[in-house]
């Protein structure tokens, strides 16, 4: 964006305070390993030994998942990304956070394969509460933060004290910023040790070349590598020449990523990278040449810039013989996301049936909860159009328009998702609603396929009046 404050035209410095979103993990986990240190906890204790509020319902991670299989994103469970949606909203309490965690469901089998996930660094909060009585976010400042002298780090969620923290933009097809609420995420919210971290590059710089000691590898990356391409415990391992960032979604986007580092010596990344709906960030250190790279952004464009402004800055920075252009790199994703809502529409326009009708609109008016009982949704009908609002708040509110037989449709365009404050390049089942009546002849549930690794999808319940 160039500016921290886009309608003032306020441009930001070393000390503008920016989300560092899922940098966080690796705090987290360094906070971690100072009580493994300490005798309190070893990383391959298992979960069920720690914390017995852990009740999962699959028997494998019930009995076996350790601490490090969550923090390492081999668990093999969904991500439930579901618990942030539009202007930043964080729909779930910071008391349901276990509720969730034992009710998600596996994709995998345990330590089979990577899965990207916050939800392990919600047992990692949860497993330093119970350890030490103590939150994660008020042991980051006590142990990390006020020992290095950090005046402009905060995970308590406490930004209204401080100036110079950037605001928070998407942007619209040709180009518009658009201003949205800043996340929230932090020690007050659920899912506050998976990225609620706000700091500066000042301060980033001191963190950062201090806490090197938790990045052993755990969980190989997927893709093709014949160099190191591993995620152990909040940080990324990859040895170059590689693609560089295999969790950023500009690979999601293109199918593909860049080689960096081709034709130089081979050298050892570690790094971690971030986003939310208005922030991108990454973190690249080099242990080899003890090198730093820290890049915070406050908006999400039609790419995670975050991401290739980081391999340009590298590529940079060490010379390397072969170079990749970067600007035509950032024009391709910015194309590809550009053509996500047609291709989107048009993939749900051709697997429609087309001709049939629904029931009458009262048929699937109600609340339906899903079956953890911690998510709401209410269908209800005004001026003959059904709508659905999201744990009863009044800015998750959606038009939903008859698709095919009972299930109904909430795709919109990418400007009005996006204007929200919404992530997108969700899969076209994302946006459906499959009313059903399970076998009788009245709609008493809905199934949404929020995720796609679980193709049956989530069932939510229509209470009775």
């Amino acid at each position: 964006m160039d500016y921290n404050d886009v309608e003032r035209r306020i441009p930001p410095n070393e000390e503008t305070i920016f989300p560092i979103c899922s940098t966080t993990k690796g705090l987290v986990s360094s906070l971690v390993g100072m009580l493994a240190e300490e005798g309190k906890v070893d990383f391959d204790d298992r979960v069920c030994d720690l914390l017995p509020a852990y009740n999962p319902s699959s028997p494998e991670l019930k009995t076996s998942a350790r601490l490090s299989d969550w923090m390492s994103m081999q668990s093999g469970t969904e991500p439930y990304q579901v618990w942030f949606q539009s202007e930043n909203n964080i729909i779930f309490p910071k008391s349901d956070a276990m509720k969730i965690v034992n009710s998600l469901q596996p994709e995998s089998s345990l330590r089979t394969k990577f899965d990207y996930s916050n939800w392990g660094y919600e047992i990692a909060a949860q497993v330093i509460k119970e350890l030490t009585g103590e939150s994660w976010d008020a042991l980051l400042h006590t142990r990390i933060f006020e020992p290095l002298g950090l005046k402009r780090t905060d995970a308590r969620g406490d930004l209204d004290h401080f100036d110079n923290v950037a605001k928070a933009y998407t942007v619209l097809d040709d180009g518009t910023p658009v201003n949205i609420p800043r996340t929230p995420i932090s020690g007050k919210t659920i899912l506050g040790a998976g990225g609620g971290v706000h700091s500066c590059v000042k301060d980033l710089g001191s963190i950062f070349k201090r806490l090197t000691t938790t990045m052993s590898a755990h969980s190989r990356m997927q893709g093709p590598s014949f160099h190191e391409s591993t995620y152990g415990l909040g940080w990324l391992r990859t040895q170059l020449p590689n693609q560089m960032c295999k969790i950023s979604p500009n690979l999601a986007v293109l199918g593909d990523e860049p080689v960096l580092g081709g034709g130089a010596p081979s050298q050892l990344l570690i790094a971690h990278y971030g986003s939310m709906p208005g922030a991108y960030c990454g973190v690249n250190l080099f242990p080899e040449t003890n090198s730093l790279i820290v890049l915070l952004t406050n908006s999400t464009p039609m790419c995670d810039m975050a991401d290739w402004a980081i391999q340009l800055i590298t590529q940079t920075l060490f010379d390397f013989p072969q170079k990749n252009n970067y600007v035509d790199w950032v024009q391709a994703t910015v194309d590809a996301e550009k053509r996500w809502y047609p291709e989107t529409a048009s993939k749900l326009e051709k697997a429609r049936h087309k001709g049939t009708n629904p029931r009458t609109l009262d048929h699937y008016v109600g609340t339906y909860v899903n079956m953890g009982k911690f998510f709401t949704v209410t269908i209800f009908k005004k001026q003959d159009r059904l709508f659905m609002k999201l744990q009863d708040l009044e800015d998750e509110i959606y038009p939903i328009e008859h698709y095919e037989y009972d299930t109904f449709c909430w795709l919109q365009s990418r400007n009005n998702l996006v204007s929200r404050g919404r992530w997108i390049l969700q899969h076209p089942e994302y946006y459906l609603i499959r009313f059903d009546t399970g076998g009788g002849n009245v709609v008493d549930r809905f199934i949404w396929v929020n995720d796609p690794g679980i193709p049956q999808g989530e069932v939510f319940a229509k209470q009775k009046d």
